[in-house]
C-alpha cells in the first residue's frame, strides 16, 4: 500500500474514533485485527506515523464515551481491560530496560 494512501486511511481511523465514535466501531473484524496485531507484538510493522496514528484511533475506541448511548452501556470494564492490554503493549520494551543501580521505586 503505498504511504500516502496508508496515512490517508489512519487518519480517516483517527477521525472517526475521535469524532463519530460509532459503538460498532471496536467489534469489526478489521479493527479487532488492527488491534490484535498491535497488542501480540507481530512484526508487521507500520510505518512510525501511521502505527501512532492506528494506537492513538485504538486509545479513543476505548477511552472515549460512545454518543448516544447510557453510561451503563458504555462496557467500561471491558474497554479498560482492553485499554490496559493496548497499554501494556506499547510500553513492553520500555519496561524491560534494566533500572540504574540507584533507582529507588516511589
Amino acid at each position: 500500500v503505498p504511504e500516502k494512501l496508508l496515512l490517508s486511511a489512519c487518519h480517516l481511523l483517527v477521525s472517526m474514533a475521535t469524532t463519530v465514535r460509532p459503538v460498532f466501531l471496536v467489534s469489526l473484524p478489521a479493527v479487532q485485527n488492527i488491534f490484535n496485531l498491535i497488542t501480540e507484538n507481530h512484526n508487521h510493522r507500520l510505518p512510525q506515523e501511521a502505527h501512532v496514528l492506528v494506537c492513538r484511533a485504538l486509545s479513543n475506541m476505548l477511552l472515549l464515551p460512545w454518543p448516544s448511548l447510557p453510561e451503563a452501556e458504555q462496557q467500561w470494564p471491558s474497554r479498560s481491560s482492553n485499554h490496559t492490554r493496548l497499554l501494556s503493549s506499547l510500553t513492553q520494551q520500555y519496561r524491560l530496560l534494566p533500572r540504574p543501580p540507584n533507582h529507588h521505586p516511589n
